[in-house]
């Protein structure tokens, strides 16, 4: 099954906010990302507007928990640095075959 996944972080990139230790969570999250994908887990990414806005991630899951632990292995998401929302994805009916 497929997941979308968006990820936003809690604190605004480059604010006083910002943990000190998040520059190299986000090196770590980034190869977490590059190995999910080199498993066929992480299907495709992209950027929220700026990449300070966060990203929408396609994932192959087996189940609901599946995708939980995917996301739950992300650095940034270990520190409590980012939210994410998870959407289920069905096959759209409208462009399913019809039968006769």
């Amino acid at each position: 099954m497929q997941y979308l996944v968006i990820f936003t972080p809690k604190q605004k990139f480059g604010s006083d906010e910002m943990p000190s230790d998040f520059p190299q969570l986000l090196l770590e999250e980034e190869a977490r990302a590059k190995n999910l994908y080199m498993e066929g887990l992480l299907r495709q990414s992209w950027v929220l507007g700026k990449r300070d806005d966060g990203a929408a991630v396609l994932f192959e899951a087996e189940s609901p928990k599946h995708i939980q632990e995917i996301i739950d292995s992300f650095p940034l998401i270990e520190a409590g640095y980012s939210n994410t929302q998870v959407f289920p994805l069905a096959p759209d009916p409208a462009f399913a075959e019809k039968s006769r």
